[in-house]
């Protein structure tokens, strides 16, 4: 589905170090960890120039319909030359001209 869609161009967009299209995944008001949208891919494309490579992979995730904002939780693994790291990613999202966009993250280390 529409979801699935948006997750999977959200990971190829991070994993290619892409921050355009991976910040156009994210909703105007979006906030995590005290960053807002604006910081955050700053933060992010801080560490896309840091390491050479990252990749990142979903699994077993599920939806859960929360009225207007649904919640996408899996297991999240991330590697990169520097080190890696599995753990449990929470997605909230919601919708922004018609589209799904990530509008809180979380991640809990596995």
């Amino acid at each position: 589905g529409e979801i699935a869609e948006m997750l999977d161009r959200w990971l190829a967009a991070w994993s290619s170090k892409n921050i355009e299209q991976y910040g156009r995944c994210y909703a105007k008001d979006f906030r995590s960890q005290g960053m807002d949208r604006k910081a955050w891919l700053a933060h992010k494309d801080r560490l896309n120039k840091k390491y050479d490579y990252i990749r990142v992979s979903k699994d077993k995730y599920k939806i859960r319909q929360k009225g207007k904002q649904p919640e996408v939780t899996f297991v999240q693994t991330y590697r990169s030359n520097a080190f890696k790291a599995v753990g449990i990613k929470k997605l909230t999202l919601k919708r922004e001209n018609g589209q799904w966009k990530i509008f809180r993250e979380t991640w809990k280390k596995l």
